[in-house]
């Protein structure tokens, strides 16, 4: 369940026992998407809004998401080891609700299929190679109902070899 350009790196993280707060894990949801969401209106769930995060990890931000009035959220990620994490992660949030309507995935982003009002992109494409920024541009755009949202936070915005953390540039930034 792989793509082109995918690290072993992160399996290989989480199956070592990646702990809370430990590396990319920053034991809550990211303050970026927290800032966001307190400035854009709760939705109504009656609306229906569809999420997605890709690269989900412990679905902190998932939950986030689901906590503001997203109908649905899918969190996403390749790594087995990380969606048991997420799950159970889940299991112990204090809003059982929102919890409920956070669907945690194990699978590859570029084959994944779906239809979003919403994608949150937290350091997810630094994780990949820059050999398949075009790819995931282009997926990500598939994944968005029309009108929808890409929001994401570009990280590492410098100039260096290597990876992951795959370099970003505010040239990407403004590419996307």
């Amino acid at each position: 369940m792989s793509h082109p350009g995918a690290s072993p790196l992160w399996e290989s993280m989480w199956s070592k026992g990646l702990g809370k707060g430990e590396a990319f894990d920053v034991g809550s949801a990211s303050g970026t998407l927290v800032r966001y969401l307190s400035r854009t209106p709760k939705l109504d769930l009656a609306q229906g809004a569809a999420a997605l995060v890709p690269g989900c990890g412990r679905a902190y931000d998932a939950l986030a998401l689901a906590s503001h009035g997203y109908s649905r959220v899918v969190a996403l990620d390749l790594s087995s080891t990380a969606v048991n994490a997420a799950k159970e992660e889940l299991k112990t949030a204090a809003d059982t609700e929102a919890a409920a309507r956070v669907e945690v995935c194990c699978g590859d982003f570029f084959s994944y299929q779906g239809q979003f009002d919403l994608i949150w992109d937290c350091t997810f494409l630094c994780a990949l190679e820059p050999s398949v920024r075009a790819e995931w541009a282009k997926q990500q755009k598939s994944l968005l109902k029309p009108g929808g949202l890409l929001l994401t936070c570009i990280f590492p915005i410098v100039d260096k070899e290597g990876g992951p953390p795959c370099a970003s540039s505010h040239r990407l930034a403004f590419w996307m």
